[in-house]
Order: C-alpha cells, then structure tokens, then sequence
C-alpha cells in the first residue's frame, strides 16, 4: 500500500488557522469541509503508523 505524504504545519500556522475556524459561524459550509479534511489527515497519519 502506498501512502500518501502528509503536510506537516508548524505552530503558527496551526494556532492562526484554529482562529480563522472560530470565527466562522456556526452555519458555515467550511465547517463539514474541515472536519472531512481533519478525517483525511488522521487516516493518513494511521497509513503511516503515527499518532496525531
């Protein structure tokens, strides 16, 4: 099985993305997106054999 890379964020990326994600409204359409690609990563990460 080949697994795909994985893209590693460092810390600012991630703390100023996590801000981005709250400020959304509760109804927004990026809401499911973002946990699809948060599924995504954590079956790459499993491919891989690492923890999140």
């Amino acid at each position: 099985m080949v697994c795909p890379p994985l893209m590693a964020y460092d810390h600012a990326t991630l703390a100023a993305a996590a801000e981005a994600v709250e400020a959304l409204p509760a109804d927004s359409p990026l809401i499911p997106l973002l946990a699809d690609y948060a599924q995504v990563r954590a079956q790459i990460r499993a491919c891989h054999g690492t923890a999140p």
